[in-house]
C-alpha cells in the first residue's frame, strides 16, 4: 500500500505561511518527521514494514513537496491447501482477494487505513 501526503516543511516554497495548508480538503500535511514516526508506528502495530521515499524535487533543509510511504507485509504466511486447490503459499487471511477493503480493516474497526481519519492525526 502506498500513501502520500503533502510535506508541511516544503509549504513555504510554495509561498505559503508556515502551518498553511496547500488546499482546503487536505487532511493532513504534515512534516517528514511526524509522517515518519506515525508510518513507522502504523507499520509496527499492523505486521507491516515501511520504506519511505520523496516525490519530485529536493531541498536540501526541506525535502521534496511531496512525501510516501511504502508498506508492504512484513511476512508470508502459508495456508492448507483445500482438495482441489491449485494455490500455493499466500498471505493470510484475504488479502490477495480484497486488498482494498482489507487495508482498512487491519485495525479491526472502519477508521480509515490504520485508523487514519481526520483529526486523528497519530
Amino acid at each position: 500500500m502506498i500513501v502520500t501526503t503533502p510535506n508541511q516543511e516544503f509549504n513555504v516554497l510554495h509561498g505559503l505561511p508556515p502551518g498553511a495548508s496547500r488546499h482546503p480538503d487536505h487532511r493532513f500535511e504534515w512534516s517528514r518527521a511526524k509522517f515518519r514516526a506515525w508510518a513507522t508506528g502504523a507499520a509496527e502495530r499492523n505486521g507491516y514494514a515501511v520504506s519511505f521515499g520523496d516525490i519530485g524535487e529536493c531541498d536540501p533543509l526541506r525535502g521534496s513537496s511531496t512525501q510516501m510511504a511504502l508498506f508492504q507485509r512484513a511476512r508470508c504466511v502459508p495456508t492448507r491447501r483445500t482438495s482441489g486447490s491449485a494455490s500455493g503459499p499466500r498471505e493470510a487471511g484475504t488479502a490477495n482477494r480484497h486488498p482494498g477493503r482489507n487495508a482498512r480493516a487491519l485495525n479491526g474497526n472502519d477508521n480509515g487505513v490504520f485508523g487514519l481519519r481526520e483529526g486523528r492525526n497519530a
